[in-house]
């Protein structure tokens, strides 16, 4: 998501996006003295605003704390160009105060949607207010806590506001120091919100211990749309536990399970929930140690399979780079590996099987491009059909019907 970037990628991706519409520049000057050690800041807070195209503003408070001439500055700066839907800290120390500061900023101004503490220093005080924050303001839908100093206690408080908070969208907590009572009570969470649906905890410390947790939510939740796990040890266990959860889950799309832990074991129960599961279109399973007959088994699961259109097996007991996204394959043969296979491996037979789960993948591809083409017409020639119900019956014809005869006479249709 682009609201997790930098200032500078932000403004890259945006002018590659031809509809992207470009917010009116605002008068850069700014009315207001600010001391000695606010002197960059304010300069920095001015340049972004020469080039604000994609209505995100990144403000670097180089170690200090955000203060009272601190809210002031940004007061003024969000009154300046109320188009302003995103706010990113880099740099900043909080603390209590510093959270309070922060409250009433957002208080000030509702049209802010996004806030990021990417690789800010909260500290357990500053994250009870952000606690409080998450539990009563309505206009927040995205938070970045990442690469931050969440602990144990910290991520508990966070858990408790997501179980009664209604507007949250999208929480990033990955590479902090949360680790299993904290992923534990992030988990139990999930039960019962209703409103998050992408949650990123990979680069921590959690471990197989949490594996009934994440099951456990997975079955109940019915709004998470992504989830990744990238990085932590999990194990076999694990994956099974997260396969017997996929066989229910109808609202997962995108799971990141990459350099978890786990083996053929663990491969093997994935690809018998890909059999049942009709959600699931993103998997990686990368930098594990599937093996060959994980492949085969993954091979043969998918062959049923209609959802899946980008699938990541890299280095998996090869040394081959394997990503398909729906349009290409990489086989790389050059890249290189931490360290070597533990057994030696034929590489014709892992390209094989991986030629065949691409071809599954572009299968599936294609299959979906023609549903959000066909879904529409169909709605046009009988509209008291529900969306819903439209869906599942364009879903089943491509599903069903092997005569590519069928499906191209629903293309044309459009």
């Amino acid at each position: 998501m682009f609201l997790r970037l930098s200032q500078s990628h932000l403004l890259i991706l945006m002018n590659k996006i031809s509809t992207t519409a470009r917010t009116t520049i605002p008068n850069t000057s700014f009315d207001t003295k600010v001391s000695e050690k606010y002197t960059s800041i304010l300069s920095k807070i001015e340049n972004q605003f020469k080039n604000n195209y994609d209505k995100s503003i990144t403000i670097d408070f180089e170690g200090y704390p955000i203060g009272e001439e601190g809210e002031n500055l940004i007061n003024t700066l969000l009154a300046k160009d109320k188009s302003i839907i995103s706010l990113e800290f880099l740099n900043t120390r909080f603390k209590d105060d510093d959270e309070l500061n922060l409250v009433s900023i957002l208080e000030k101004n509702t049209n802010i949607t996004t806030l990021s503490l990417h690789e800010s220093k909260t500290y357990f005080g500053g994250f009870k207010v952000i606690a409080e924050l998450i539990k009563s303001n309505a206009s927040i839908q995205i938070q970045n806590l990442s690469f931050g100093n969440l602990d144990q206690g910290s991520t508990q408080i966070i858990a408790e506001a997501l179980k009664v908070n209604s507007s949250l969208k999208e929480l990033h907590l990955n590479s902090g120091f949360i680790r299993d009572e904290g992923a534990q009570a992030i988990f139990n969470a999930l039960k019962t919100n209703s409103t998050l649906v992408e949650l990123d905890l990979s680069k921590n410390y959690i471990s197989a211990d949490s594996v009934k947790y994440i099951g456990e939510s997975l079955k109940n939740n019915s709004t998470l749309n992504v989830l990744k796990l990238a990085n932590i040890y999990l194990n076999d266990e694990c994956a099974i536990a997260i396969a017997d959860a996929l066989k229910v889950n109808n609202t997962l799309t995108e799971l990141d399970l990459g350099g978890t832990g786990f083996s053929t074991l663990g491969a093997k129960h994935i690809a018998l929930a890909l059999r049942e599961n009709t959600a699931l279109k993103l998997l990686d399973l990368s930098q594990n140690t599937i093996g060959i007959e994980g492949f085969v088994e993954l091979n043969n699961a998918l062959k049923n399979n209609t959802t899946l259109t980008k699938i990541n097996l890299s280095v998996n007991g090869t040394d081959l780079d394997m990503f398909f996204d729906g349009n290409y394959i990489i086989a790389d043969e050059d890249s290189e590996l931490d360290e070597e296979p533990a057994e030696k491996y034929n590489e014709n037979e892992f390209l094989t099987e991986y030629s065949e789960i691409r071809k599954i993948c572009q299968r599936n591809s294609e299959k979906e491009l023609l549903l959000a083409n066909a879904l529409p017409v169909l709605q046009v020639l009988n509209p008291e059909i529900p969306k819903d119900i439209a869906n599942l019956l364009v879903r089943e014809l491509l599903t069903t019907e092997a005569d590519a005869a069928t499906l191209q006479r629903i293309g044309n249709l459009v």
